[in-house]
């Protein structure tokens, strides 16, 4: 079946020359047959013959142009064995033909496929046929780039439309081609990075662009309209520390090409900093210069995992700030240590470095009374394949010094796979006071003689079991959220060493409701979930809630029985004044503590902001300060004795001791103290400080000293100084890239006249119409580039302060009309209907900078043209105020396209900037317009605004004030000297010397001055 696109076949042109070869052949030999024969010449049968060759011969001729110019191309052949589905749709959606690929996705022939609605057979079923996108380039027979659709069953296919050959103008190619395993690859490889919660990002190296999933977004707490997409917005998001190392590794893995794995943190949307694990490489090079392309990579988030880290790193500075050492032992003759961690030196008296070099084996630091007996709990658990553990009993130690230590000593084993003991690791602790504070309450009478709170529960606890009888005696805290927290421990039998009763929550909830818990007899019967009271076999129990001075559950004490209690009453008393005397106790403690926290407080603070405090009693010349005050002045206390005259002498710089002496001795008249002054520290160095302070005054409102502080302000004075030398810098640095812009500006201009000069050359010479569009494209580059160098310089200038306005008479009429006329093109161009304001030509002969004020309009009438796809650009114009010398005008430039947010509105008039990252990708330009068009119309005494909705449209208004001058004056015809053209005629033919440094600019002269117009 031939489509009726197809071309039909030509009739072969040898045909027509063969027939008239012959011919010619024949009336040849006839004239030669009749020449040799004698016979006379029959004219008409030559001419006949002739004739008909000829024609023939034309004939051959047109058929092959004919052949020669129409396509070599069997179409309907090529149609119907393309492998992949085509076919051939009418504006209307209907198939007109169908190859056989088409045909077998409906397992169908191709004819049965004709005259049907293509949407139906061939389209995506999701959208029905005014909303297919296919649909719709059919019914306007546009074509459409390969572009992916979604069938069911998760089948893909990829569908691109395409014009036929001039002899079917309404009729499209429609070609599928099937990505359903690209989509399914794709897919899987996205489960895997979501799967991995890794974010994925694809950096086009040469233009900056960045683009990243929504795993990435996630992980800084963004959405996809919050990204700039640029990889300046990624590094902005860097931390201030991470983006020099960031930067570097970047450089270094471009410059090695191996792969990279760095670290580094970035500021999520809530403020705080996400620790981010980065890695990547680059997946493509410039085949010319091996440059990179193109990098991938990942991004994961690591802030739990550095988080825990820096847990681990704070649980290991709490070990060894604490009386526990870790030790590692390896399982050989003498336990020889293998680790210890760095607060080893306070129980051994032995560097960790030295204890692991020299192999120093852990059995002959052991007390010899002591060995035998740690050896026999070594080996119990090394032949006991079920042991894990080793909680040794109390024993000493002597250490490198000599001196003599209790420990506790907890083990952990370490087998193999063939349940070998290989090592043991665990912590030992030094318990030596400990064993000495017990020594000293088991011969506690009554009352305390220890200052230390635990030492006092402690006592409570022996006299509270010893008074009345009880097995064992607890004090605990009540936390605030509800969990008991045992302080002391008591057991009266002193050779029972139970474990320490961990109270259960049952027990706890009981307690915490404020009432007396007391149980005679089988109290495990009532609390059964509480193992501890099971496995000792408690009977009676007897637990006195503690309350503070809300009446508030803060704690309790306990007494518990392994027998029942004789007389419930009397141990309920007895409990009750154990209570009150702790609760007496525990509130002395917290408000001890408190005052030593915030004395602590007072001193950190101190510490950190290097500010000391100070007292001067005048009664007693007594003269006090704290600790801060030595660290600043770099005194001691053993050899400085503060007082006002050894502050003078020996602290204060002899050039500032008046101003000290007058600002303490003047205190009397005035209560407030405040001056500056320099000190000088026993090495030499000179401090800067600063004194600020009050008058101390007695219950008679009389003066009786001063009291203040003392700041060290040296480093604050040096941070401004050099913040000064920074800004002098800083404006150095400004003012040389002014000078650079405006000279770069006039550089580039330079080669720019000699592209454009050359593009105009070539224009106007004998160029194929390819040439030409692609000379045209240049110019139109070309000016564009010379209006942005014109945009720079300007900007130049303006950031060094050297553009200047004219003051130039000129009619405002005439110079709107000439910019209406640059713009009307314009807007023919886009279809767009530009509103002319109405303007009287009375009074409008003005004073000004015609030029400058025809760029601003220029460049906000363009600016709304650029962003308008349809409707209409109206401009206004108003008359504000007028005197006898100045006239001030308003201008407004209102337009129908896109518009703008209030936050893009914020972003204007901001230099290289505008809405958004997306205007600038869509609709191109610096974001230099606005910058240049508000400095200008400032320098005119006027101002600019905005107004703008996003999706309806913008209005820019702004405002000038001009000079006035009289109309007449600038309608009166000048008058032109008489030119005397005969002088020209000596010249003509004459020589012309052309002086030009640029060689480019040198060629286009001599090409402009040899055309013919100027010979």
């Amino acid at each position: 079946m031939t489509p009726e696109y197809a071309p039909r076949r030509a009739a072969r042109p040898t045909l027509p020359l063969i027939t008239a070869a012959i011919l010619f052949a024949a009336a040849m030999s006839v004239s030669a047959f009749q020449y040799f024969i004698g016979i006379p010449p029959v004219i008409w049968l030559q001419l006949t013959l002739s004739a008909i060759g000829f024609i023939c011969l034309i004939w051959g001729i047109i058929g092959f142009f004919r052949q020669t110019a129409a396509p070599n191309l069997q179409t309907g052949i090529c149609f119907s064995r393309l492998p992949q589905p085509a076919l051939v749709v009418d504006r209307q959606g209907i198939i007109r033909d169908a190859n056989h690929a088409a045909a077998q996705l409906l397992d169908k022939t191709p004819a049965s496929l004709i005259n049907q609605p293509v949407h139906d057979l061939f389209h995506p079923p999701q959208c029905s046929g005014q909303d297919c996108q296919l649909c719709q380039h059919i019914a306007a027979g546009q074509e459409l780039a390969a572009t992916d659709f979604a069938f069911p069953l998760q089948r893909w296919q990829q569908i691109s439309l395409s014009g036929l050959p001039a002899g079917a103008p309404d009729q499209l190619l429609q070609l599928h081609i099937d990505i359903t395993a690209r989509k399914k690859t794709e897919q899987q490889l996205a489960l895997v990075i979501d799967g991995a919660g890794l974010g994925f990002w694809d950096w086009e190296y040469v233009t900056g662009k960045h683009e990243v999933n929504q795993r990435w977004l996630d992980i800084l707490g963004l959405q996809q309209d919050e990204l700039d997409h640029h990889i300046h917005d990624w590094e902005h998001r860097l931390h201030p520390e991470d983006q020099n190392r960031v930067r570097q590794m970047l450089l270094a893995h471009i410059a090695s090409g191996s792969p990279y794995v760095v670290e580094f943190r970035m500021r999520h949307k809530d403020g705080h900093w996400v620790w981010i694990q980065g890695s990547g490489s680059v997946v493509e090079q410039d085949p010319v210069t091996g440059q990179p392309t193109r990098l991938c990579g990942t991004h994961q988030n690591i802030t739990a995992r550095k988080q825990f880290e820096q847990n681990l790193q704070a649980a290991y500075q709490v070990i060894s700030q604490s009386p526990s050492v870790v030790l590692k032992w390896r399982c050989s003759e003498g336990l020889p240590i293998e680790f210890a961690t760095d607060n080893v030196m306070q129980l051994l008296d032995c560097t960790d470095v030295r204890l692991v070099a020299d192999k120093v084996p852990y059995l002959s630091l052991v007390h010899p009374d002591d060995a035998a007996a740690f050896r026999a709990e070594i080996e119990n658990c090394r032949n006991n394949p079920e042991c894990s553990d080793i909680v040794h009993q109390p024993y000493r130690i002597i250490t490198s010094a000599g001196a003599v230590k209790w420990v506790q000593d907890h083990k952990v084993i370490s087998r193999d796979d063939h349940g070998q003991v290989i090592g043991y690791q665990g912590l030992v602790t030094d318990i030596t006071r400990q064993r000495q504070q017990n020594s000293a309450i088991r011969n506690i009478i009554s009352g305390s003689l220890e200052n230390s709170t635990d030492a006092i529960l402690d006592n409570f606890s022996l006299l509270a079991a010893e008074t009345l009888a009880a097995d064992y005696t607890l004090i605990g805290e009540m936390t605030t959220d509800g969990i008991c927290k045992t302080l002391s421990f008591c057991a009266l039998n002193k050779s029972d060493r139970p474990i320490p009763y961990v109270m259960h929550a049952s027990v706890c909830a009981h307690l915490s409701a404020g009432a007396i818990c007391n149980y005679k007899q089988e109290v495990y019967r009532y609390f059964s979930e509480d193992k501890w009271l099971v496995n000792h076999g408690i009977q009676g129990f007897i637990g006195i809630p503690l309350q503070n001075d809300r009446h508030r559950v803060c704690g309790y004490v306990v007494a518990l029985y392994r027998h029942p209690i004789p007389d419930l009453q009397f141990a309920e008393d007895i409990l009750k004044l154990f209570a009150a005397q702790i609760t007496s106790e525990l509130d002395r403690s917290q408000a001890i503590r408190a005052l030593e926290i915030q004395k602590q407080r007072l001193v950190d603070a101190q510490n950190i902001s290097h500010i000391g405090d100070w007292q001067w009693h005048w009664s007693d010349n007594h003269f006090s300060w704290s600790e801060e005050m030595y660290r600043i002045t770099g005194t001691h206390r053993s050899s400085f004795i503060p007082s006002f005259a050894s502050f003078l002498t020996q602290l204060v710089h002899p050039d500032d001791r008046n101003i000290f002496k007058t600002a303490l001795q003047n205190t009397h008249n005035n209560d407030i103290v405040d001056f500056k002054h320099r000190i000088v520290l026993n090495n030499g160095e000179i401090r800067h400080v600063h004194q600020r302070g009050k008058v101390i005054r007695d219950d008679r409102h009389r003066a009786n000293g001063i009291q203040g502080t003392m700041q060290d302000i040296t480093e604050r004075l040096k941070t401004e100084q050099s913040l000064l030398e920074a800004k002098q810098e800083a404006e150095k640095a400004t003012q040389v890239k002014s000078e650079f812009l405006a000279n770069m500006s006039h550089e580039i201009r330079t080669p720019m006249n000699a592209i454009v000069g050359l593009v105009e050359l070539c224009l106007n010479s004998d160029i194929t119409s390819k040439q030409r569009d692609y000379l045209e494209r240049v110019e139109t580059a070309a000016h564009g580039l010379t209006n942005l160098i014109n945009d720079i310089l300007d900007f130049s200038k303006m950031e060094s302060g050297k553009l200047h306005l004219e003051a130039a008479p000129f009619i405002l009429e005439e110079m709107l009309d000439q910019v209406f006329s640059t713009m009307a093109d314009l807007c023919r161009r886009k279809q767009l209907k530009l509103i002319r304001p109405r303007i009287d030509q009375h009074h409008h002969a003005v004073v000004g900078d015609p030029q400058r004020l025809r760029q601003v309009l220029i460049n906000l009438i363009g600016n709304a043209i650029k962003f308008t796809e349809r409707g209409q650009i109206e401009v206004s114009f108003t008359e504000l105020q007028r005197t006898n010398e100045h006239t001030t005008f308003e201008f407004g430039i209102t337009d129908t396209g896109i518009g703008m947010t209030e936050q893009q509105q914020t972003r204007l008039f901001k230099a290289f900037s505008q809405g958004d990252s997306s205007v600038t990708r869509t609709y191109g330009g610096t974001g230099l317009g606005l910058v240049i068009s508000k400095q200008l119309v400032e320098q005119m005494g006027g101002s600019i605004s905005v107004k703008s909705r996003e999706h309806v449209g913008s209005c820019f208004s702004f405002t000038v004030t001009l000079g006035l001058t009289d109309i007449e004056l600038l309608r009166q015809p000048r008058q032109r000297p008489d030119i005397d053209t005969r002088q020209l005629q000596r010249i003509r033919g004459a020589r012309i010397l052309l002086v030009e440094d640029n060689e480019v600019n040198r060629i286009v002269a001599i090409e402009l001055l040899t055309q013919p117009i100027c010979r």
